[in-house]
């Protein structure tokens, strides 16, 4: 037998015995821990029955791109407060705050993103950034329309969800959103550091979904189990493991990995060029803001809170973008919450509700959003209907009993917390 067809077949033999051993140890795992989307409303109750003493409501509203899933907490005749999450996580991330945003006087309607958390996901076939804004926009409209919420309300955001807050209300009428909480804000800046942007190209969860046992090992290394996300680790795992991965595929268009040729110094003082390889945001905070200018500024308060060490956004980032609203004539604060890094309103709760302790509905707010899912909601404005609106109804379940609620008047508890003592953040205005 000749050397090189000797040579192949062992690497083909070798490289099937790879490809069976992958394969097997991928089923083995599917035994040992099914994630179905059982799973993940599982992990989801787990966390809301321990956290949330408020009563609470799952609605699932039909969009252009099927249900959209949302956690409603609070007396439905208070303004509404939308709440969106950030990459590859859902609503349940805020649990440990949903009794103090009720506390402050809100109606919270805490959304999954389209393609993440417990809505649907459909595949992504977009490639421009503007296919990904309309991908997670337009059913995010309809979802607003369809629970009812046609009048003014608040938002709150985080991460990816705070950059399409920004972009959901450059988008709607005036008035519609009264005032914005932004919580780590992700794209701010149009350069982004490699790691993130292979991040967003390649997110972990791609490994840990495809990865069967060695996927799991590899998620059990990279999130230990520390107290910090412990309630969270068992729901993060289940919603990696969702197919398909809508969200994260719609994120893509957003980075680019460039090659940047530049001229470097070396040792002899001489100069030569030299290739290296940085993340790009495509559609950054910054550049739209800029390019809106003065006169589209929007006419309400915003406040920007981040963590102190921030491992994922650059605080200097965050930093900037006060800087720039500031100039720009936006009614803009910056909240600093000390000892937390990217998600603060879980990993410091109650200094992060302590920062945003000014964040009351407006008296000045009309809020026009219905007491129960039944019945049509109709747009507010024409400007609404050329948007997409969804007009119609959702399907409402109490996750607690598994019946549909009837409207009552809620009491609202909240739990006795010394803000003042609990906050030692950093604020500026």
């Amino acid at each position: 037998m000749h050397p090189l067809v000797a040579v192949a077949k062992a690497v083909l033999s070798l490289g099937a015995e790879v490809l069976l051993f992958w394969e097997a140890q991928r089923l083995v795992l599917s035994f040992i821990t099914p994630s179905p989307r059982e799973q993940v409303r599982r992990s989801e109750e787990r966390l809301l029955s321990v956290s949330v003493t408020n009563p609470y409501d799952h609605a699932f509203v039909p969009t252009c791109i099927g249900d959209l899933h949302a956690v409603i907490i609070g007396d439905r005749s208070n303004p509404p407060l939308v709440v969106l999450h950030g990459h590859s996580m859902s609503a349940a991330f805020f649990h440990l705050n949903f009794d103090d945003l009720v506390a402050q006087g809100w109606c919270v309607y805490a959304l999954d993103l389209p393609g993440w958390g417990r809505s649907a996901r459909p595949v992504f076939r977009g490639r421009t950034p503007e296919d990904s804004l309309d991908f997670f926009l337009t059913p995010t409209l309809q979802a607003l329309a369809g629970l009812g919420i046609t009048g003014g309300f608040g938002l709150m955001a985080h991460s990816l969800g705070a950059y399409l807050a920004l972009e959901l209300a450059f988008s709607l009428p005036p008035g519609r959103v009264t005032q914005m909480v932004l919580v780590s804000p992700a794209a701010i800046s149009s350069r982004l550091a490699l790691g993130r942007a292979i991040y967003f190209s390649l997110p972990p969860s791609i490994v840990a979904r495809r990865g069967g046992l060695l996927g799991l090992s590899f998620y059990r290394w990279k999130y230990p189990p520390l107290a910090t996300y412990e309630p969270t680790r068992d729901l993060t795992w289940q919603l990696a493991m969702q197919v398909p991965a809508s969200g994260d595929a719609a994120v893509r268009p957003m980075v680019r990995i460039h090659r940047e040729r530049r001229m470097v110094r070396e040792r002899n003082g001489k100069e030569r060029p030299a290739v290296r390889r940085v993340g790009v945001v495509t559609r950054p905070i910054l550049g739209v803001l800029e390019e809106r200018g003065p006169k589209g500024v929007l006419p309400i308060d915003i406040q920007l809170v981040c963590g102190e060490t921030d491992s994922s956004m650059p605080v200097e980032d965050v930093h900037t973008l006060h800087a720039v609203m500031r100039r720009l004539g936006y009614s803009a604060t910056l909240a600093v919450v000390e000892g937390a890094d990217h998600c603060p309103f879980f990993e410091e709760p109650a200094r992060f509700i302590a920062a945003i302790d000014g964040f009351r509905p407006k008296t000045v707010l009309k809020a026009t959003h219905s007491s129960s899912m039944g019945g049509t909601s109709l747009p507010s404005s024409e400007s609404d209907a050329e948007a997409g609106t969804f007009v119609g109804s959702g399907t409402l379940v109490d996750s607690r009993d598994g019946t549909t609620p009837e409207s009552v008047s809620v009491h609202v508890r909240s739990r006795s917390r010394s803000r003042s003592r609990l906050f030692n953040g950093d604020v500026e205005t």
